[in-house]
């Protein structure tokens, strides 16, 4: 009867634990302020109202007529559908749910504290990423696909069935979301698993191989059927190899970059179990989990990616972990203290992961950049009264802009860090440029070249534009911050793991100057933005 009640309170624990999760997820979901959001409502509304995928670029002023690739075309339609007739909690409620689903499936299986203390921590990373944002999709379908291929019920109850269904997976997730490519990975090294661990056992056939390449040849052609066919995977090249997207968006850095107190439980957990027990995982589960970790290691952004790869590697390890210490209990019972500190440190780890929990619910909104609702009517008005508007925008308001008043032409958008058109020209380039340099004569080449004679920057602050390693070190007794300071390897890594404050403030403190030197005044200024405007005399009136 006690076990009985045990294993209940395990479930109602786990339950619990999950509802906790989509709360948060939703709460987050609904105060985040995604920079992209702006763009994705105005190309929704723009494929409904012409009944086409819009093709060139019509919002910029830098990169105008630029063709670019609307990879997620059908969720921005439908988001904008939404929009237009007051149904937006529901696609609250719904990207609430994407990024839960796994998370509270991978819940419901977990029979370890570890397994718990994993979860928990890949939460927590995976709440900086989570908004009403079209890559939710592929964490969903990316989670789905992995259970397709490693739980047998659905090879023993579909059979034939299940490889006809991966195509069409394939088929309606590249129509929503360019995430497919991490599918089709992960497919490819479930067949070399599959076809490494039957080629062992003396089982590998010809027709095995065949099936296997039939069904990853399917689904790569279903990726081609959208309205952009092969040129949607030159759009998905260019962005995972854009130099400017890796340095500049804080989402694309390396996982340990942002230096966050979850990171190393999301890596060493899965990590230590996958090294110990390495010849007893199946073999698609190790390939799985080994590419998928050197992508999130290399880009945070694929936490999604990496967490369903690595919970089942967690499950099997702490399943492995348990037989071990019953084995070990049964020659030799531990002694009462280590009982004692067991339950300690999980009380102790349990009450850190409530803690943190909080405050990244506390946080997380209120680092959310404010939207610069007046300053953009007072440019709204500026137009209406006839003057021109050559507009530079801090980055995080480009989609804001777009959605709110698409007749003034911004400088750069979240779509645009890895454009570059034929003659070079790149926006991001000159936005790092303008924002994130101490040459100050480029700047003013910048302006000069593009006309800009007015600016919108976030409201005058002091952002830190060190690394974090050199603000650790700043805080230091100055004998000790003198001789670390001086160390080569330090100021390498500090550089290399230094992100532009520019692109989450909006602006440095250098633009500024140079345009209090130049003669710019502050048009308007509020607590959120200010808006600097370049006096007549200095700077030839521009076309709108």
């Amino acid at each position: 009867m006690f076990i009985l009640d045990q294993k209940k309170r395990l479930q109602a624990a786990k339950w619990l634990f999950a509802a906790l999760v989509f709360a948060s997820f939703f709460y987050i979901t609904a105060e985040n302020r995604d920079p992209d959001l702006g763009w994705h409502l105005k190309t929704g509304e723009w494929i409904l109202e012409h009944r086409a995928i819009q093709r060139f670029d019509k919002w910029s002023h830098t990169m105008s007529g630029y063709e670019w690739i609307d990879h997620e075309w059908l969720l921005n339609a439908w988001m904008h559908w939404m929009n237009a007739r007051g149904l937006w909690p529901i696609v609250i409620f719904f990207f609430s749910l994407l990024a839960s689903l796994p998370i509270i499936w991978s819940v419901r299986r977990a029979a370890s504290f570890l397994e718990i203390l994993f979860i928990s921590a890949v939460s927590l990373e995976i709440l900086r990423f989570i908004g009403v944002r079209p890559q939710l999709i592929s964490f969903v379908f990316f989670a789905f696909l992995f259970e397709v291929l490693s739980n047998p019920y659905f090879k023993e109850r579909f059979g034939v069935f299940r490889d006809f269904g991966i195509p069409l997976i394939f088929f309606v997730w590249a129509n929503l979301h360019a995430g497919f490519p991490a599918g089709l990975l992960l497919l490819f090294l479930f067949i070399v698993g599959d076809l490494m661990g039957k080629k062992r056992r003396a089982e590998l056939t010809a027709v095995a191989a065949l099936k296997h390449a039939a069904v990853l040849l399917a689904s790569f052609l279903a990726t081609l059927i959208t309205p952009h066919g092969f040129d949607l995977y030159h759009e998905i090249w260019n962005v995972a190899t854009s130099s400017l997207t890796a340095k500049y968006i804080v989402e694309w850095l390396p996982a340990f970059a942002l230096l966050s107190p979850a990171v190393p439980f999301v890596i060493a957990l899965p990590f230590i179990f996958f090294f110990k027990y390495f010849r007893r995982y199946a073999m698609p589960m190790a390939l799985a989990f080994a590419a998928f970790s050197a992508l999130y290691l290399k880009s945070s952004r694929n936490i999604f990616f990496y967490a369903v790869a690595a919970m089942p590697v967690m499950r099997q390890g702490s399943a492995l972990l348990k037989e071990e210490i019953a084995r070990a209990e049964a020659r030799r019972p531990a002694p009462r203290g280590v009982a004692r500190l067991t339950a300690f440190i999980k009380i102790f780890l349990v009450g850190a992961l409530i803690a943190y929990w909080c405050y990244a619910l506390y946080a997380s909104p209120r680092s959310q950049i404010g939207r610069p609702e007046s300053a953009l009517q007072f440019l709204k008005q500026e137009v209406g009264r006839g003057k021109p508007v050559k507009l530079l925008n801090a980055y995080s308001w480009g989609g804001y802009i777009i959605a709110q008043a698409p007749e003034i032409k911004v400088f750069i958008d979240g779509r645009m860090p890895h454009w570059k058109d034929e003659s070079g020209n790149s926006a991001m380039e000159e936005y790092a440029q303008l924002f994130y340099s101490d040459n100050n004569g480029a700047k003013r080449d910048i302006l000069a070249r593009r006309g800009i004679n007015t600016i919108l920057l976030g409201a005058e602050q002091d952002p830190p534009k060190d690394g974090w390693i050199a603000r650790l070190i700043e805080r230091l007794p100055e004998e000790r911050r003198e001789r670390i300071g001086k160390s080569r390897t330090l100021q390498l890594l500090n550089k290399a793991l230094s992100f532009p404050e520019s692109l989450v403030y909006g602006e440095t403190t250098d633009l500024r100057e140079v345009l209090r030197e130049d003669g710019w005044e502050i048009a308007y200024e509020d607590d959120v933005a200010a808006v600097f405007r370049c006096p007549e005399y200095k700077c030839a009136p521009s076309p709108p």
